[in-house]
């Protein structure tokens, strides 16, 4: 039986690694910083992890002691490790902490690294970009087969806009005229396992479905069954109150710049998987 390393698995992604890796009978070894909150649901809808992982690794991935032996008789490491809540810079966690299990996995003769990064980040718009392409500059050249996944949003990402929507009123940053097409983390969960062979590669991914960004609070509303009340807030007002919010809360600068890029140009990557966005929402709402 094959092991499979998946860092960040307590997260919307790392969960439907760690499930889909069970699935197909992998011996799952799970780095995680709360054991307790990662075997519990989810608010997102994904899976929790209790009765999936055959080895847990509880700690932070910041603490060198980690990453030391971490890929010791793994075949495969998936990385859905990625700066979120946590006090931490994506300097720390998204190069760092990525380059230091990567170093390992070198060590340990690992045959492949998986890594989800994001679709644009080439542009190092924000530290978090920079970062994730700095990574995979690192990645593509070692001699662990690299294969690199690039979302292009996540539905998790879009359960914010469901929960305005619930509240009565959407705020939508400008007039929502770009394009992306999101992707359920079950589904970029199966593309990434699917995709264990070949050359090293860059994979821009999506979803199924392609949206212009004004008609994802319309489906809200429609499955609610609410009338659509949506405020539009112009770009230049959202980026001042960016810079606010930055001044009382430096550690929200980059996230704030990372959201804005993020609704400025079209992200439309390879549709793949089955799974739709309205399926999310009931989901949600049924939740």
């Amino acid at each position: 039986m094959s092991t499979a390393l998946v860092l960040g698995a307590s997260g919307y992604l790392g969960r439907y690694l760690v499930a889909e890796l069970a699935a197909r009978g992998y011996r799952v070894r799970a780095l995680v910083r709360n054991k307790e909150r990662a075997e519990a649901p989810d608010p997102h809808g994904a899976p929790a992890l209790a009765g999936l992982v055959d080895e847990w690794v509880v700690g932070d991935i910041r603490d060198p002691q980690i990453s030391r032996g971490l890929s010791e008789g793994a075949c495969h490491v998936f990385s859905a490790l990625g700066v979120t809540h946590q006090k931490a810079s994506p300097w720390e966690i998204d190069f760092l902490g990525n380059l230091a299990v990567l170093r390992d996995a070198e060590q340990q003769g690992v045959q492949t690294f998986s890594y989800a990064s994001a679709l644009g980040v080439e542009e190092g718009l924000t530290a978090v970009k920079r970062c994730k392409y700095a990574f995979e500059e690192v990645l593509l050249r070692s001699r662990v087969k690299g294969y690199i996944s690039r979302p292009s949003g996540y539905f998790s990402d879009l359960s914010a806009i469901f929960g305005m929507a619930k509240k009565g009123r959407v705020l939508q940053i400008g007039e929502g005229t770009h394009r992306m097409n999101p992707i359920h983390g079950a589904d970029l969960a199966a593309f990434m396992v699917d995709h264990l062979e070949g050359a090293p590669a860059v994979y821009p991914v999506g979803g199924p479905e392609v949206f212009y960004a004004h008609e994802i609070p319309e489906l809200a509303f429609e499955v609610l069954g609410t009338t659509p009340r949506t405020h539009t807030v112009p770009f230049g007002v959202a980026e001042g109150a960016v810079k606010v919010v930055s001044k009382l809360k430096p550690s929200f600068q980059d996230t704030g710049k990372f959201i804005l890029s993020t609704m400025s140009k079209d992200a439309v990557g390879e549709k793949t998987g089955n799974r739709t966005l309205r399926e999310y929402f009931l989901e949600l709402a049924d939740a």
